[in-house]
């Protein structure tokens, strides 16, 4: 079973990126524009992974770098669709923090480079959610909600905000199975089923959303 969501949970990557693609002049006017690069980039921090594991058998920090960079990726993206600007100010300003946050805990009081930052990284899933949940609110105090099912960052968000949310307890969890030297295989089913309803998300709302423009 775990091997069947497995793949089906990497067939969704690569299918938002082709889907992503193909209907990216819907986003080229707005920020949802990069989205499909970093959904490339995703595949490609996969696929090196994978190498690293094989060949090395520790990946770990390589998750901890990139996972890093997705916080501050999403941050930046929900950025630009907040238009409360005191709130844009605490972004950044969180943003900031998150940073020094994950280098502080990294070079202080991380084991080693083989263990997972699940802290930092969930200070930064954190932010995102916060960050997804102002957007939501203020799409649904415009008119915009009459509309909502037509724009794509309606639908990135909704997938988002699941697999956020999912992940900050499965980051923790495996933290400290990490130190105990065991491992609980439902985290694994878990991760997969999240993957499984985000990526389509992002699929529909590329298939189904109208052009946007900024």
């Amino acid at each position: 079973m775990n091997d069947f969501l497995y793949y089906i949970s990497v067939f969704t990557l690569p299918l938002s990126a082709i889907i992503g693609t193909i209907y990216n002049k819907k986003t080229k006017n707005t920020p949802l524009k990069y989205l499909v690069f970093y959904l490339w980039f995703v595949i490609f921090v996969e696929l090196v992974a994978y190498f690293l594991a094989v060949k090395y058998r520790n990946n770990i920090w390589w998750y901890n770098i990139t996972s890093n960079l997705e916080k501050i990726f999403y941050l930046s993206l929900f950025y630009q669709y907040i238009s409360n600007t005191t709130v844009k100010k605490l972004l950044i300003f969180s943003a900031v923090v998150f940073e020094l946050f994950f280098i502080v805990f990294y070079i202080f009081y991380s084991e080693n480079w083989s263990f997972s930052q699940s802290f930092a990284n969930s200070f930064g899933g954190l932010l995102v959610i916060i960050a997804i949940f102002i957007f939501l609110i203020e799409l649904f105090q415009s008119d915009k909600v009459l509309y909502m099912q037509e724009y794509m960052i309606f639908w990135v968000s909704i997938g988002l905000l699941i697999y956020m949310i999912v992940a900050m307890p499965l980051n923790i969890t495996y933290y400290y199975l990490q130190r105990e030297g065991s491992s609980l295989p439902s985290l694994l089913y878990i991760q997969h089923i999240v993957n499984i309803i985000m990526y389509p998300l992002f699929i529909y709302g590329y298939i189904w959303s109208k052009k946007q423009y900024k």
